[in-house]
């Protein structure tokens, strides 16, 4: 999962909810645009806001919880500065591996964002 995938995930519960990003934002003290942030993969969501959504979907918050680790262990690994003199075959093939991570989310985002712009030029 990613930070896209995970953001639809959230998007996918509010709406279960029947709450727009709006009421959301009221119910939990926030802002809308922050909700909008969230659900676009952009920021990570705080705990307040994944309680109400659990309690109203069918989302389980440790998973959701242990997710969020996930996607921000891969975004620190793709982060990471190589030293030549210090750096082994392995530790540059598993950096090569979180750089195609990176790649794929970012892939999967443009994908995300295509399908969107096609579902609007073909509903005006």
């Amino acid at each position: 999962m990613n930070r896209i995938q995970l953001g639809l995930k959230l998007k996918d519960a509010r709406q279960q909810g029947q709450l727009t990003q709006e009421q959301l934002a009221e119910r939990i003290k926030s802002d809308p645009k922050k909700i909008s942030r969230i659900e676009r993969g952009v920021q990570f969501p705080e705990e307040d806001y994944l309680r109400v959504l659990c309690s109203m979907s069918n989302l389980d918050f440790d998973n959701i919880q242990h997710s969020i680790l996930e996607i921000k262990s891969v975004e620190n690994a793709s982060t990471w500065e190589v030293n030549p003199a210090t750096v082994s075959n392995e530790d540059l093939l598993k950096e090569i591996r979180g750089l195609r991570l990176s790649l794929d989310s970012i892939s999967s985002k443009l994908d995300i964002l295509w399908d969107e712009r096609r579902k609007k030029s073909t509903t005006v």
